[in-house]
């Protein structure tokens, strides 16, 4: 479970920290505005921002990428449930709550590696019934 390339937008040595063991290659840019060359030299698999990067920021990145038509997971960190939610609706992949949430990171990178085991695990869900008998009045 890991990908070739992430690339890291932000300063905080915990979010380095957290997405190292999950890649091969661990690119870094200060802030939002430091990453569109980065971007298009090195082709990350995946892109983390930590906490530290202004909402706004990491917003205006997630429409340019879309924009620009470019297709790569965003990942932040981020502990406020509204601005998580805000965020991915706005096209992040996804959130972890805390520097220290390295099971869920990897989760994500396993959903990101094998899109089909993602729809799985979503549509067929081995506690729900395969069938449910419908009864008519």
């Amino acid at each position: 479970m890991a990908v070739e390339k992430i690339l890291v937008v932000g300063r905080h040595p915990k979010a380095h920290t957290l997405a190292r063991p999950f890649t091969k290659k661990l690119y870094a840019a200060d802030d939002a505005g430091d990453i569109w060359q980065l971007i298009e030299s090195v082709e990350p698999n995946l892109i983390l921002f930590d906490a530290d990067i202004p909402q706004d920021d990491v917003y205006d990145t997630l429409l340019t990428l879309r924009d620009r038509q470019i297709r790569v997971p965003v990942i932040f960190v981020c502990a406020d449930k509204n601005r998580a939610e805000q965020l991915i609706e706005a096209g992040a992949h996804s959130c972890l709550s805390g520097y220290d949430d390295s099971a869920r990171m990897g989760q994500i990178i396993d959903r990101i590696e094998n899109p089909a085991s993602m729809l799985e695990s979503r549509f067929f869900v081995e506690d729900c019934p395969s069938k449910v008998s419908i009864v008519d009045k």
